[in-house]
């Protein structure tokens, strides 16, 4: 799993602030989740959704192509 580094986070949390589409909201969620350092299961029991919805969006965002903020 590719760690943010804080400068990554805060543009994250500001994103998440601004960001309207509930998909990419729900993306930066966990993934701000996930860097507190909670587990793929922890996130999909907090976030309502299955493990494998968790399990695809880090994926798509910690492929090379994407990037953490949603910039993709």
């Amino acid at each position: 799993m590719i760690k943010c580094n804080r400068d990554q986070v805060k543009r994250l949390q500001k994103k998440l602030q601004r960001e309207r589409d509930p998909v990419v909201r729900q993306r930066i969620q966990m993934i701000l989740l996930r860097e507190d350092g909670k587990t793929q299961p922890k996130i999909a029991e907090l976030m309502g959704v299955s493990l494998s919805t968790v399990n695809r969006a880090l994926r798509c965002c910690t492929s090379s192509r994407a990037s953490p903020d949603g910039a993709w």
